[in-house]
């Protein structure tokens, strides 16, 4: 990339010129770390070293201050002294850590350890003033504080100060070197500055022959540009054309495709439904035959149990027949015994009575029996009539089942024909869809290509109307460059 880039004599050139802008950005970008590098550690060390130390110089006049206050002070004050005098005692030490953990110089570290020792002396010997106070010997207690605390808060008072000083001169010191790095960087600066400049100068002469030159062939290309633009647009716009048309035949095709699927998919369901109901059909004459079938088996314990009915009736015949025959004798005998008895005179009127009552039973039973013989033979014939009816009924009965076999067996075709026909309806469906996807796919090909030859044109009528002010600004550049045309 590089090499294509700084091909040529304006290539070599440029190359030279970003080469000088990247060493005026170095040297400008190391210049300002420095100066940066400086201002970062005069604003993070320094003005947190100022912080901590005056606010340990303030909590040690505050400690200092609250002594003569102590003595003037009734109980009430002096218990809030001494509570505000703890924390003060914190607060200064915590100021000291915070400062002794920042990078200091050696000066520093040894002020830093005589503050330390001015500082516990002068800690120690405070609650021995407050004693003295409390005891009430005033005039001693002024003599302590003169001698004895007085002294170590003035060392420290005296370390903080200097540790001030050195943080000030740290300070001026970080400044002036700032100054000095802000300086030099931008003598540097304006050099390369002043440096590009006289190349650019050079460069521009350069690329003034150089584009003059190009100017030339670049209004001959833009000619011959502007005429293939001219012709591209005649086809895109010629394609755009054939583009809808074959776009509006597919979106006619598209929606024919969605409506005989819609067909399919009606005649589908139909053919489903149909199944379903050969189905239930088969169900029924199943559970039609296998009533029939049922019914047959029970007309066959019915004529079974009719031919059994016909033989007792032949049985009941049979016995009255006797008891008939038993009846008739009796009632000769029941004659026979009253004449007897009408022979007898008085010794046989009893037993005349007797073979009267036997004669009338004789003739009951007799009756009865040609009743029960009546009874029996319409029986008998009604049994006949019903066998003979019930064997038509059951030659009916397996001449039905019989047709329910061949209606089951056409109900069984017809569901066959009608999976066959669904199966081939969904063939047709999935065929529809995919034909239906395919033209969709296709028509949505054809807007595409359609949108495609549009911008097609759109890109044409850009190029060309580019061409033009590409010819424009062959001619400005001719103009602003001075070169011959």
């Amino acid at each position: 990339m590089l090499q294509v880039l700084f091909r040529g004599r304006i290539g070599r050139l440029l190359g030279v010129l970003l080469f000088l802008t990247a060493i005026v950005g170095g040297v400008g970008s190391w210049n300002i770390r420095q100066v940066s590098s400086e201002l970062s550690a005069l604003s993070a060390q320094n003005l947190q070293a100022s912080i901590h130390l005056s606010g340990a110089e303030r909590n040690l006049w505050e400690l200092r201050f609250a002594l003569p206050n102590y003595m003037l002070g009734d109980i009430a004050s002096r218990e809030e002294i001494a509570a505000a005098s703890s924390a003060r005692i914190a607060q200064t030490t915590e100021h000291i850590d915070a400062y002794a953990a920042l990078p200091l110089s050696a000066e520093e570290r040894a002020l830093v350890d005589v503050w330390h020792r001015a500082f516990a002396a002068y800690t120690r010997a405070r609650p021995g003033y407050f004693e003295l106070i409390d005891a009430g010997k005033l005039d001693e207690a002024k003599v302590y504080r003169a001698k004895e605390t007085n002294p170590p808060a003035a060392q420290a008072v005296l370390t903080l100060s200097k540790l001030i000083k050195a943080q000030e001169a740290l300070a001026n010191e970080r400044v002036a070197r700032a100054k000095t790095a802000a300086t030099a960087a931008i003598g540097g600066t304006l050099a390369l500055v002043v440096a590009a400049l006289g190349l650019g100068f050079f460069l521009s002469r350069a690329l003034t022959r150089e584009i003059a030159e190009v100017l030339r062939g670049l209004e001959r290309s833009s000619t011959d540009l502007e005429a293939n633009a001219a012709r591209l647009l005649n086809g895109a716009r010629e394609l755009s054309s054939a583009a809808t048309e074959v776009s509006s035949t597919l979106q006619a095709l598209h929606t024919a495709s969605r409506q005989i699927a819609e067909s399919t998919r009606g005649v589908a369901a139909i053919a489903t439904e149909t199944g379903a109901s050969a189905r239930n059909g088969d169900e029924v004459v199943k559970r039609a035959q296998e009533s029939f079938a049922s019914m047959r088996a029970r007309i066959d314990e019915i004529v079974k149990r009719m031919g059994t009915l016909g033989q007792s009736s032949q049985e009941i015949v049979g016995i009255v027949d006797i008891i008939n025959e038993l009846s008739e004798q009796t009632h000769i005998l029941s004659v026979n015994a009253a004449i007897e008895a009408a022979n007898t005179g008085e010794a046989g009127l009893r037993f005349g009575t007797v073979a009267k009552e036997i004669r009338n039973l004789a003739s009951r039973v007799g009756t009865s029996a040609r009743g029960i013989r009546q009874l029996t033979d319409a029986v008998r014939d009604a049994t006949t009539q019903t066998t003979k009816a019930t064997n038509e009924g059951t030659k009916a009965v397996a001449a039905i089942v019989d047709e329910f076999g061949h209606v089951l067996d056409s109900f069984e075709r017809i569901n066959g024909q009608v999976s066959a026909t669904t199966m081939a309806t969904r063939e047709i469906e999935s065929s529809t869809k995919h034909q239906t996807t395919a033209v969709a796919q296709v028509n949505a090909s054809m807007t595409e290509l359609t949108r495609s030859a549009k911008d097609t044109e759109q890109s044409s009528q850009e190029l060309s109307q580019t061409c033009a002010e590409l010819r424009q600004i062959a001619t400005r550049l001719a103009d602003l460059t001075g070169a011959a045309r």
